[in-house]
């Protein structure tokens, strides 16, 4: 009696992985380009530009009683515009999530000796037009920023996040001649939520934009902030790119704290050119 032999379950098996092979060749995705800034895991940007400024300010003597609305450049003779620089340092974890932090390595740092044209009233004093008013206003900003992309591929990139600006600022005032000097300093958390987007134009071309606004009001303080960002970047090299764009940064705050009430709005705002390096 004989028994016709049977197939081990192995060739088999063997040969449906073969014959699944171009099918996932097809399906499968193309691969991640290699030069793709969206999938950089560590990124360093520095960032250089011309900014305009445009400051509102006014240091109140007490809680409800005001004082004077001041133009920075109008009334205090700060410049109009100055140089700036940021850097930025980014590290993307499992993929999607990305942390960066930043820091103004070039201040908001600017200087005055003016004569008011009309008194004002700043924390109480009374500033005449006979008063020669030495002025130093010195901001700088550090951020923090989480950001999860909930779309990316080979050619876009979609980022929604979650982020805080600490503004470390210094405000003083002086007339000399008659021994009058105000000064105020202080640091004050601004919470941020924002959006990104990157596309892929080309394989040495990018469009990339950012936009970050929050409002709101707690006690003794409120705030509002609206900033953006456009940029065209030029991929060099895997490692190093270069972008050319445009910022906006408005900040509004105002204070009821019975030690530094008052309030300040800065607009900035410029073209900026940037190198970033990545891997």
């Amino acid at each position: 009696m004989s028994v016709a032999p049977s197939l081990s379950p192995r060739p088999w098996l063997a040969f449906a992985f073969l014959a699944a092979v171009p099918v996932l060749a097809v399906a499968a995705p193309p691969p991640a380009p290699s030069d793709g800034l969206q999938y950089q895991r560590v990124v360093f940007t520095a960032t250089l530009g011309r900014s305009s400024l445009d400051t509102q300010l006014r240091r109140d003597a007490a809680v409800g009683v005001p004082g004077t609305t001041l133009s920075g450049e109008d009334d205090l003779g700060l410049a109009r515009s100055k140089l700036t620089g940021t850097a930025e340092f980014t590290v993307r974890t499992r993929n999607r999530h990305r942390f960066r932090i930043g820091a103004d390595y070039l201040a908001w740092e600017r200087q005055a000796t003016a004569t008011p044209t009309v008194p004002f009233v700043y924390d109480g004093t009374t500033y005449g037009v006979t008063d020669t008013v030495q002025t130093t206003l010195d901001l700088r900003r550090y951020s923090a920023t989480y950001l999860y992309s909930p779309l990316r591929n080979e050619r876009f990139e979609l980022s929604v996040g979650l982020g805080v600006d600490l503004i470390d600022f210094q405000a003083l005032l002086a007339v000399p001649e008659r021994g009058v000097k105000q000064q105020d300093t202080g640091t004050a958390p601004v919470p941020r939520a924002g959006i990104e987007g990157l596309w892929r134009i080309s394989p040495h071309w990018y469009a990339e934009g950012r936009a970050n606004y929050v409002q709101g009001t707690v006690a003794q303080g409120s705030g509002k902030l609206k900033a953006f960002s456009a940029n065209i970047v030029w991929a060099w090299q895997p490692g190093m790119a270069f972008q050319l764009g445009y910022q906006r940064y408005d900040l509004q705050g105002e204070s009821f704290y019975t030690s530094v009430p008052g309030k300040v709005h800065l607009k900035t705002g410029g073209p900026q050119l940037a190198v970033r390096v990545g891997f």
